[in-house]
């Protein structure tokens, strides 16, 4: 489910990944932002939804977490599994 860090809730990977069956708050991202999104970067949203934790999703399929603060997206990808998405392995 995830752990407690600093009196809050961090939601984990594997929960983002099955939240198709939760009913969590989701935002969807482009694949431009989801390559940065996988390589560990943040980065800026067009519409500021409402701030904290939301299931990132990308052609519809979620990839992990984030953390909204005004329109930027706080990385919580798993640092073991960043990688650079280039345009041979940009397949979700």
């Amino acid at each position: 489910m995830g752990t407690f860090k600093k009196k809050r809730f961090e939601p984990s990977y594997a929960l983002a990944l099955a939240s198709d069956d939760l009913s969590l708050p989701k935002t969807e991202i482009t694949r431009e932002q989801w390559a940065l999104y996988v390589h560990g970067e943040t980065f800026e949203l067009t519409s500021a939804p409402v701030a904290g934790f939301r299931v990132l999703t990308c052609d519809g399929l979620p990839v992990g977490f984030g953390k909204i603060v005004a329109k930027t997206v706080k990385n919580f990808f798993p640092k073991g599994l960043r990688f650079l998405a280039t345009s041979e392995n940009a397949t979700l």
